[in-house]
């Protein structure tokens, strides 16, 4: 089957936003990487070229929801929120930078939801392509992953690790944002290839699995692993069983020289979960700073507000005197939390539950069941998923496949949410 881009009756602004989000994304983020690679900017610094990108798509987003009269109230009186949160919290920690700095970061939230709603507004177009953004997707996936390996073979790109151990990323700047991506993208790769029967797909399952195994991460070693068995729960059984049998009669004959293979490819991992327990090897420590977040938080007095709106972005759960510096716990519920007190965690929790209610209902593909159930783990867990731009590719590709496909297939349905 061809997996030829759709043909559109007229140029439509919204599927050309998304052609643009998930085309375009792979080379902004490696051309942020290279800068930082060549010591052309510091690494996190305002104004990379991925912050200044993800900021044009946040105005290109609301400005055509806004001419096509298509903005819902909602998505305004979220901004109204988190503008009025921050000017407020402003008042306590008096710092002008840290005010933008907060509504910045605030910003990422709104970004989902307007994203979310050009989804709903490309669905019920009868002149889009309905599979457009599943699509895209899979072009993209393979993007990142030519990205990743190229660097590798040129000797060239950004080790995973500080330290310069195995893994490799390409010039892409986030490890955890490129996990996820590549992780959950090599589950929806295989049964995407599967599903329609693409010419070449092992190759493509290959260099998708090869660049994910590359970066060498806790995340998408898991994921590679699954993703290997799920590939294999694709095939015939005598297949499975001669793949299973030639794996073990390799371990055992190089036992060793694959032993030593992996402690290199793998020594911070190794280093981390000899020295750490199993939660904390599992969250990479992240329970320690939800612990110390509590132990800072002040709701005494006048600050019991916090506790259900939040403290915004930028003050959080830091005490005053604010240090003047931005800080992040890095799992998504306890940030949420943080940022925006028990209102924005019931949202938090409501939106991933209600996804995969609908998505069950609907009998949506395995595949996106499973990678929506892996996504609201890593989310809690280990947070870069509502707030990390290359993420959102994977989450909203993935909530569209929950919401608006149906009967175990791809074939889009119209819903109401």
């Amino acid at each position: 089957m061809r997996i030829g881009l759709p043909v559109i009756r007229e140029i439509n602004v919204f599927v050309l936003m998304f052609f643009i989000l998930y085309l375009a994304s792979p080379f902004v983020d490696s051309l942020t990487g290279f800068l930082i690679k060549f010591k052309y900017i510091a690494e996190g610094s305002p104004g990379s070229p991925s912050q200044l990108y993800r900021l044009l798509m946040i105005g290109f987003a609301l400005a055509i929801l806004v001419y096509k009269k298509e903005l819902s109230p909602r998505i305004v009186y979220l901004i109204f929120f988190f503008l009025s949160l921050e000017l407020f919290n402003s008042l306590f920690h008096h710092y002008t930078k840290g005010l933008f700095i907060g509504i910045i970061y605030d910003f990422k939230i709104v970004y989902v939801f307007l994203l979310i709603k050009i989804v709903k507004v490309i669905n019920k177009n009868t002149d889009i392509d309905k599979n457009l953004i599943l699509k895209l997707f899979f072009l993209s996936v393979i993007i990142h992953a030519i990205l990743i390996i190229l660097p590798k073979i040129l000797g060239v790109g950004l080790s995973t690790y500080e330290d310069g151990t195995f893994g490799t990323k390409g010039f892409f700047p986030s490890n955890n944002g490129l996990g996820i991506c590549m992780g959950v993208g090599a589950l929806y790769i295989i049964d995407y290839v599967h599903y329609y029967n693409i010419k070449f797909k092992n190759v493509i399952i290959a260099i998708t699995l090869i660049s994910a195994l590359l970066i060498g991460s806790k995340t998408v070693i898991l994921l590679t692993l699954v993703s290997g068995l799920f590939f294999l729960s694709k095939k015939s059984k005598i297949y499975s069983i001669l793949v299973l049998l030639l794996v073990v009669c390799l371990i055992v004959v190089f036992y060793n020289e694959i032993v030593l293979l992996f402690s290199t490819m793998f020594e911070v991992i190794i280093f981390r979960y000899n020295n750490n327990s199993f939660f904390d090897f599992i969250a990479s420590s992240r329970f320690l700073f939800v612990s110390e977040a509590f132990r800072d938080w002040d709701i005494s007095g006048i600050n019991v507000y916090k506790f259900f709106v939040g403290g915004g972005s930028f003050l959080s759960f830091r005490p005053l005197p604010c240090p003047q510096v931005f800080d992040t716990i890095e799992t998504d519920l306890f940030d949420v939390f943080f940022f925006y007190g028990l209102i924005g965690v019931f949202i938090y929790i409501y939106f991933f539950s209600y996804v995969l209610y609908i998505g069950i209902r609907n009998n949506a593909r395995k595949v996106f069941v499973l990678g929506w159930c892996f996504l609201f783990a890593h989310s809690v867990l280990a947070g870069h998923i509502i707030f990390n731009g290359m993420s959102l590719l994977v989450l909203l590709s993935f909530f569209y496949g929950m919401i608006y496909t149906s009967n175990n297939t791809y074939t889009s349905i119209n819903s109401k949410i």
